[in-house]
């Protein structure tokens, strides 16, 4: 039998829990955004500061 590492539970409910977030959204009635999490820091901190300046 092959025992799972601490780490690759952690990495699985976190991956459980992210795909079961996006269904309650999509039950709610809204559009879950992927593209929000694959956004670097700094693209998000330069999202906002462009914002902000205009």
């Amino acid at each position: 039998m092959n025992k799972q590492s601490l780490e690759e539970k952690q990495a699985f409910a976190a991956k459980i829990r992210a795909r079961n977030y996006a269904a309650s959204l999509r039950l709610e009635g809204l559009k879950p955004i992927e593209t929000e999490h694959s956004m670097t820091k700094e693209s998000i901190i330069s999202k906002y500061k462009s914002q902000v300046s205009q």
